[in-house]
């Protein structure tokens, strides 16, 4: 949709794409490009079973060498019930979808910011306003004690 200039123009002056008096905790509901880029990510918050299902190995260190498909783990054969290999390939095939993901998410910016000089003053304003917005979370420490 933003391959055609008269659109990619038309996005930032509509009233969803920087609504004015927005809260920080709702800027990625409202705005137009928020969804995109708020809940970026490889595993859906909505379900953390998800992660430890495919990923969780309890205190188990694996040490496999990656320039030889025929390692195996300390395990043995099978990690939680899946041979390393699968995981790997899972592994795999998500950061594959995240990339492409990126990828159509950078091309929609770039083709916005190359629209016209209004349309990338616009953009540079709603990324100014949420980074502004996030300076809060670079002060932010997790403690693992």
């Amino acid at each position: 949709m933003t391959s055609f200039p008269a659109l990619a123009k038309l996005l930032p002056t509509l009233p969803s794409f920087l609504p004015p008096n927005v809260p920080p905790r709702t800027i990625e509901i409202v705005s137009l490009l928020g969804p995109f880029f708020g809940r970026l990510s490889s595993l859906p918050d909505g379900d953390p079973e998800m992660s430890k299902h495919y990923f969780s190995g309890g205190n188990v260190e694996i040490d496999v060498d990656d320039d030889n498909p025929d390692s195996r783990s300390p395990i043995g054969e099978w990690l939680n019930g899946r041979r390393w290999g699968d995981v790997k390939a899972s592994m795999e095939v998500v950061r594959s979808a995240v990339s492409s993901v990126v990828t159509g998410l950078f091309e929609i910016i770039n083709q916005l910011v190359r629209a016209g000089p209004d349309t990338r003053e616009e953009i540079l304003n709603y990324v100014s306003k949420v980074a502004y917005y996030n300076i809060g979370r670079g002060k932010m420490r997790v403690s693992f004690s």
